[in-house]
């Protein structure tokens, strides 16, 4: 249960950093050891740029089912 939830905060600091912040660093004092770990997983993440996702359209309508 602990890795999924360590799996999720990774994911939310790296696609979502700005729900990220509200979620898990807002609601903490600056300084704690919480807010501190959360900062920098965020930090962590801050510096690589978002992935850019190609959609290949006509593979993509081939694998459709309806």
């Amino acid at each position: 249960m602990e890795q999924a939830e360590d799996r999720v905060k990774d994911i939310m600091a790296k696609e979502f950093p700005d729900y990220f912040q509200r979620k898990y660093l807002a609601p903490y004092e600056p300084g704690s050891d919480l807010y501190d770990q959360h900062k920098q997983l965020l930090q962590s993440h801050h510096h690589h740029p978002p992935r850019k996702r190609h959609i290949i359209w006509e593979q993509a309508q081939e694998m459709t089912v309806w």
